[in-house]
């Protein structure tokens, strides 16, 4: 399995969680692991970090909506 699928899987299994906890945050993914959760702001460190840690990796990196930003898509 590639990294980029390992790193969606990721996403996709703790989406629900994320969103109920950590909505309107970003996340930093690599490795098929969380890395971090934070404030756009950090998110330059936070891939420089990712990458780092996993070279042979590309981060996913992804805005967590709110439960009210999801009622309005529907």
């Amino acid at each position: 399995m590639s990294a980029h699928s390992r790193n969606h899987r990721c996403f996709t299994q703790y989406f629900s969680r994320l969103v109920a906890h950590m909505g309107g945050r970003w996340v930093v993914m690599a490795g098929g692991h969380i890395l971090w959760i934070g404030p756009k702001q950090s998110l330059k460190r936070m891939v420089s970090e990712a990458r780092t840690r996993y070279p042979e990796d590309t981060p996913l990196v992804a805005p967590i909506p709110t439960d009210q930003d999801l009622q309005h898509i529907l």
